[in-house]
């Protein structure tokens, strides 16, 4: 199984049950297509970079899970029927390089560039 982490950007103007609501959402999509969730940082209400949907903010959320090449795609296709995702990204974290076993972190990947 291969490691993914996935970044959604959801409406700011749900509820917080709705935040734990579509989280949860997610987290059973994944697990019920054999996939495992390693972690999930919620980051809250932050500024988004530039205006998208006319919302100048959002409810930032990051799960990181395993499993296989099916996952993503099935992930996109909840995300872009979902009203409540403002943007997401899935992407294979590149800071464990070709094996992905080993315990860095991203932080230990970004101070060893400098």
């Amino acid at each position: 199984m291969k490691l993914y982490e996935t970044g959604i950007i959801l409406d700011p103007q749900l509820e917080e049950s709705q935040f734990d609501k579509e989280i949860e959402q997610f987290e059973s999509l994944i697990t019920t297509n054999g996939g495992k969730i390693v972690d999930v940082n919620r980051w809250g209400i932050r500024r988004l970079a530039y205006e998208i949907n006319k919302k100048q903010q959002g409810f930032y959320v990051f799960i990181q899970f395993e499993g296989d090449g099916t996952i993503p795609s099935k992930l996109e296709k909840a995300f872009l029927l979902n009203e409540n995702v403002v943007r997401f990204m899935t992407v294979v974290p590149d800071w464990l390089g070709e094996d992905q076993e080993e315990t860095r972190t991203p932080e230990d990947h970004r101070s060893s560039r400098y």
